[in-house]
């Protein structure tokens, strides 16, 4: 990551980042994407590997099991998702993913462009709030 990247980020947010791209570049290598994609399987180890990591009880208040973060924690959490997935996308298209025939260079671009350019912490919230249709 670029000092621009980093901007605004505290050392846990910096943490979560780093440790869910290593995370799922452990439990989830290309090979194994290969061998998923091809037996049209879903990737329960990673699914598991970011369960047993504590990602899916990120946004939840302690009092209930959760870890009490942030909803800047939580995009931090989904952009280093997004970034994996369009890196790994890349990677398996090979050159291919980098012409403008395939989607994969769009993802590719769009993850990287909104994790710098992405704007305010209200434009996030917003944008969210308008996905899930709140």
């Amino acid at each position: 990551m670029t000092d621009l990247e980093d901007f605004g980020l505290t050392d846990e947010q910096k943490l979560i980042r780093r440790n869910v791209a290593e995370l799922l570049a452990r439990a989830l290598p290309v090979e194994e994407i290969r061998r998923l994609d091809a037996a049209s399987e879903f990737a329960h180890a990673a699914f598991d590997a970011l369960a047993a990591a504590g990602c899916m009880t990120l946004p939840y208040d302690p009092a209930y099991g959760g870890m009490g973060g942030s909803r800047k924690d939580l995009v931090i959490l989904v952009e280093a998702l997004a970034r994996r997935c369009a890196h790994l996308a890349m990677e398996i298209m090979g050159g291919a993913g980098y012409t403008m025939a395939h989607d994969v260079q769009r993802l590719f671009r769009d993850v990287r462009v909104g994790s710098i350019g992405g704007g305010t912490s209200d434009i996030h919230r917003n944008t969210i709030a308008k996905m899930m249709g709140l």
